[in-house]
């Protein structure tokens, strides 16, 4: 390859110092000379090419002082230009269409990107070195500021976006099912998706096999992240199988491995894939039966609702022993206000629910059952003591009595009498012995005598039950 300025760039320089004018470039121009020696020595007399043979002309992209006696001019040319070749370089004023520098180089190509092929960009410098250069183009900014090793650049750029994949993904995560490994027709298949492998995103769009099945081994994931100087970069990788397997580099590539699943010794396959984060966490979540509010509002009730959310009802309310009255008199064969006895002190609402009902015993213990129009009456006593009203007509036997004592009194009766006069100081006691005629005593008329004293007592005066032998039972009203 060689170089040379051209005899008219001193005439045009000349002029832009003149005019005042910086001696600055602003093309450059690629041509395909037919039969162009790179090697020989450029004709500093030589002009623009032919337009038949010009194949891209492109403004200057940049320019820097590279001293006070040389400037540099660059272009960039990205993958959206192409397709054509060159094998000669000059810089060029448009305006005047004066060729000032020219560069001859071995045939080049320039290839866009177009219809799944991928083109290259390239970066030209030609440096012009003469006396006062940067004075003269006025160009006082360095070419250090915008003149940057790319490659170093990307290649730290590239880093960064593994680490910080890395940092989201782990060292390797996989959507659902992707990259998931099973056995088929005696390979092992690994299926389409999408999975990170140490930063690196591998997409799988079909189904793949590594190779046949294989006991006491290893599916691995192999990723490289790899390209050309000039053209882009990607993810290639592929699927091994091994028992173990490190991380290595191959043709200045690093390659990244981690292992999908494993086999035991009788064949049986392991998956050893960790799932995205989110996912994780998800399984996480659903474990501690956590919801998002979305999900929530799906699954629990809202109390300002009241019950209105919920799909079946009556199915609801069976669940939770909530039964309209309806539901609930079809249910219980008790109507409100019958009375239920058991045996049992469970509340019949168990049986029915729904339903209410009072416990007996606390108002009616111990008491017996009536019969009666008008229900809930109380009545009766447990225990009686009789009056004399109620014993039956009977006679006692007297002994022991005496009459009443009367105090002292007199009695009238007839005196003896002789010879018609009476003796008051004898009495005949025997007149019939005596001969005496016999008289009566003065009469005192028809009278009683009252008795004293009484017959022997017997009683206690102590109530008796009348209580019939019986059996409890526990008394159940229904209520409601």
């Amino acid at each position: 390859m060689s170089s040379v300025i051209t005899d008219a760039f001193q005439e045009w320089n000349v002029n832009k110092i003149l005019a005042s004018e910086p001696a600055v470039p602003d093309q450059m121009i690629f041509a395909l000379i037919p039969g162009l020696d790179a090697s020989e020595e450029i004709d500093p007399g030589e002009g623009m090419p032919a337009d038949a043979h010009i194949s891209h002309a492109h403004t200057i992209t940049r320019m820097g002082k590279v001293s006070e006696n040389a400037v540099v001019y660059s272009v960039v040319l990205d993958s959206s230009i192409g397709n054509w070749s060159y094998n000669w370089v000059g810089l060029a004023d448009s305006v005047t269409g004066t060729v000032l520098m020219i560069v001859h180089c071995e045939e080049q190509q320039k290839i866009k990107t177009s219809g799944g092929q991928q083109g290259n960009s390239l970066i030209r410098n030609m440096v012009m070195e003469f006396a006062g250069a940067a004075e003269a183009t006025q160009i006082s900014v360095t070419q250090e500021t915008w003149q940057i090793d790319y490659s170093e650049r990307h290649a730290g750029s590239d880093e960064r976006v593994r680490a910080e994949n890395i940092d989201v993904y782990g060292v390797a995560a996989f959507d659902g099912d992707g990259f998931l490994v099973t056995a088929a027709d005696g390979k092992f298949n690994v299926a389409p998706g999408l999975g990170y492998v140490h930063g690196l995103r591998c997409h799988a769009a079909a189904v793949t096999s590594p190779g046949p099945l294989a006991n006491a081994t290893k599916v691995w994931v192999d990723a490289t992240w790899q390209g050309t100087p000039t053209g882009a970069w990607s993810v290639t990788y592929s699927l091994r199988v091994a028992p173990e397997l490190e991380r290595y580099e191959k043709d200045g590539f690093q390659h990244y491995v981690f292992a999908i699943a494993q086999t035991d010794a009788a064949g049986n396959i392991t998956d050893l894939r960790p799932p995205f984060p989110l996912q994780a966490l998800e399984q996480v979540v659903d474990e501690l039966d956590v919801y998002s509010k979305e999900e929530s509002d799906k699954r629990y009730l809202h109390r300002a609702n009241n019950l209105s959310d919920i799909d079946d009802k009556q199915k609801a309310r069976e669940n939770l022993g909530i039964y309209s009255a309806e539901e609930v008199d079809k249910r219980c064969p008790h109507r409100v206000g019958d009375v239920f006895l058991t045996s049992s002190a469970v509340n019949p609402a168990e049986s029915w629910p729904g339903t209410q009902w009072s416990d007996m015993s606390g108002n009616y213990s111990a008491r017996t059952i009536m019969i009666g129009a008008e229900p809930l009456q109380t009545g009766g006593s447990d225990n009686v003591t009789l009056s004399v009203d109620n014993i039956p007509s009977h006679g006692h036997t007297l002994t022991g009595l005496k009459t009443k004592k009367a105090g002292g009194h007199k009695h009238g009766y007839d005196k003896y009498q002789k010879g018609g006069t009476q003796d008051s100081t004898r009495v005949s006691v025997d007149n019939t012995r005596l001969g005496i005629e016999q008289d009566d005593t003065q009469e005192a008329g028809e009278h009683d005598h009252e008795l004293e004293g009484e017959i022997g007592k017997t009683g206690g005066d102590k109530p008796f039950s009348v209580v019939s032998s019986f059996v409890t039972l526990r008394g159940w009203l229904r209520t409601a």
